[in-house]
């Protein structure tokens, strides 16, 4: 073993020189080569973890975008497909109570019935949907026929199934004791003749009404109103009525009452 103090630096020169020039050798190629080839293998890595982010992203952006078109186009048909219901249900009701009970005596007739009783409207809230008492008489056979031809009748959807009923026979004769029910839309039916100085009778008259009949009696036109409350309220053409402060005349019209702005 050499000492220290017995060290020759010219003895080992050449050694010396050569460690030297290895260790620059290596300082060399880890600064030059290896220190950035790992950047740059750590830059490539983040590159292409980040396009594998991208394009994974894309394709779940993609399949959002797909999801997005198809729930649209189901909710695009399933908005048709209740505007069409709604459509089906507006066909298939009555604009007005007068329409529908118009409708049930024209069938009574039909098949020569009697309406004995007409109960009070009952009313099923936040809908259109309304049940009407009905006491019908008359050839059981009849009774029979109309029921039938009630519920199976293409135009108008009326039931008396939702309900009990009863059903009283004696000898050939027979009492049906009922409730109707169907969607009323409670609208009213706007006529050319309406104008400003032509106005509908009805709105005249606060409570709601249920019937307007025109009756012709020794060459006067006299008007009943009945009213849903179960009053009933008397007029004839030409009658003065004071509306909004001022004066209208009472008149008829296709059918129709209405009254005249006269001043």
């Amino acid at each position: 073993m050499v000492k220290i103090k017995e060290f020759n630096i010219r003895d080992h020169k050449e050694k010396i020189v050569v460690f030297i020039g290895f260790s620059i050798v290596i300082l060399a190629i880890n600064f030059l080569f290896y220190k950035p080839y790992v950047q740059w293998s750590e830059k490539n890595q983040q590159v292409e973890k980040f396009v594998l982010d991208i394009r994974k992203e894309k394709t779940i952006g993609e399949a959002v975008e797909k999801r997005y078109k198809r729930l649209e186009e189901e909710l695009e048909k399933e908005q048709e497909r209740v505007e069409l219901f709604k459509n089906r249900v507006v066909e298939s009701s009555f604009l007005n109570i007068v329409k529908f009970e118009e409708y049930i005596s024209e069938m009574s007739q039909k098949n020569l019935l009697l309406l004995d009783t007409i109960g009070r409207v009952e009313r099923v809230q936040e809908t259109d949907k309304i049940y009407i008492p009905y006491v019908v008489s008359g050839d059981i056979g009849k009774i029979l026929e109309f029921m039938e031809e009630i519920e199976e009748a293409n135009e108008k959807k009326v039931s008396l199934s939702e309900t009990g009923l009863t059903l009283e026979i004696k000898e050939e004769k027979a009492r049906l004791i009922c409730k109707f029910s169907a969607n009323v839309l409670e609208k009213k039916i706007v006529t050319e003749v309406e104008s400003e100085e032509l106005i509908p009778l009805s709105r005249v008259v606060r409570e709601r009404v249920k019937e307007i009949k025109i009756l012709n009696y020794n060459n006067k036109k006299y008007i009943i109103l009945k009213k849903v409350s179960g009053q009933s309220e008397i007029f004839f053409e030409g009658k003065i009525v004071i509306f909004q402060g001022k004066k209208y005349e009472i008149i008829t019209k296709n059918s129709e009452v209405f009254i005249k702005l006269t001043e």
